[in-house]
C-alpha cells in the first residue's frame, strides 16, 4: 500500500538556510507530540528563543545536570 504524502500549505516555510536545521526540528517535534495543526505556530520570529532553548538542552544533556 503506498503511502499519502500531504504537504500543509499554512505551514510557513524557512528561507534561511542557517534557521532551516532548527526549523525542520521543531516542525518534526510539533507534528509528532500535537499534529499538523500546531505546526502553524512555528515562524521566524520564535526560532531566536527556541535556539536558545535547545542550547540550554544540549548543555544540560552534555554536562549531566
Amino acid at each position: 500500500m503506498p503511502m499519502v504524502v500531504e504537504r500543509a500549505e499554512t505551514v510557513l516555510q524557512n528561507i534561511i538556510s542557517a534557521d532551516s536545521s532548527l526549523t525542520s526540528v521543531l516542525l518534526m517535534q510539533k507534528h509528532s507530540l500535537s499534529g499538523i495543526e500546531t505546526c502553524r505556530c512555528i515562524a521566524p520570529h520564535i526560532l531566536a528563543s527556541e535556539a536558545q532553548r535547545v542550547a540550554v538542552m544540549l548543555y544540560e544533556y552534555h554536562m549531566k545536570l
